[in-house]
């Protein structure tokens, strides 16, 4: 995602687990210049080679440029200066893409920037999938305000007592939750254990500042459970894509 950023070029972020069907419709409305992989993802790359040219990224990184894919990408964005293409659910059967520019994602960061700050010191957690937009802040804010990414494991955002035991371990100074996932998270023994251990919700200082909800309607026991459990009430923000 950084590498299309920097080369000037648009990234559409495509969910692991989506089925062949949707990769294929969203591939035919974007024709992208490339389709990056994982080394281990060879299997689902085959799957979509007829697509576009694929790049594989042994260990997620590349140590050479590929002029002719730095041209191509350039080429596809001059006019619209797009930083990524985020394709809905689709309530017509049919995906649909929302092109988002550099500047709205820079209008976006430093808005939240002026809102919640960090910098040095701070320890944002990356652990929204790619296909829903959060991940934008969650990776671009911290790196652009010197503060650290903690990136969490492949589908951990779904595992309470994981992410319990990360916010406590990494010492992550701020989080964002679906405030299903946030309710999911403090009404978990074992991730309501984890984090009494170390001592969230008990009036002692404790890195977490921020906890920040978006996607769904944040109810009043929502904030009130995070309170008790975290020690820090929840901020209700909008999504990038929308905002």
């Amino acid at each position: 995602m950084q590498g299309a950023l920097y080369a000037g070029g648009c990234y559409v972020p495509i969910d692991d687990h989506m089925p062949e069907a949707r990769m294929r419709k969203i591939f035919e409305q974007v024709r992208p210049a490339a389709i990056i992989f994982a080394e281990a993802n060879r299997a689902a790359a085959e799957l979509v080679a007829d697509c576009a040219p694929l790049v594989f990224m042994e260990d997620g990184f590349s140590t050479e440029p590929d002029e002719a894919l730095l041209a191509a990408l350039r080429e596809q964005v001059i006019d619209l200066d797009p930083l990524y293409l985020l394709f809905t659910s689709g309530s017509t059967g049919r995906p649909k893409g929302v092109a988002i520019s550099h500047r709205a994602i820079d209008n976006r960061l430093r808005w939240q920037q002026h809102q919640i700050p960090v910098g040095e010191g701070d320890r944002v957690l990356h652990k929204t999938p790619i296909s829903f937009d959060v991940h934008v802040w969650e990776l671009y804010w911290p790196l652009a305000e010197g503060a650290a990414v903690v990136i969490a494991a492949p589908e951990g955002h779904r595992d309470p007592a994981y992410l319990a035991r990360v916010i406590a371990e990494q010492s992550v100074t701020a989080v964002h939750f679906v405030p299903t996932m946030l309710s999911a998270l403090t009404s978990s023994p074992a991730a309501r254990r984890i984090l009494a251990d170390a001592g969230f919700g008990q009036d002692r200082e404790q890195p977490l500042r921020y906890v920040v909800c978006s996607g769904e309607a944040l109810q009043k026991d929502q904030v009130q459970a995070a309170g008790e459990v975290l020690g820090v009430y929840p901020l209700n923000l909008y999504g990038p894509t929308e905002a």
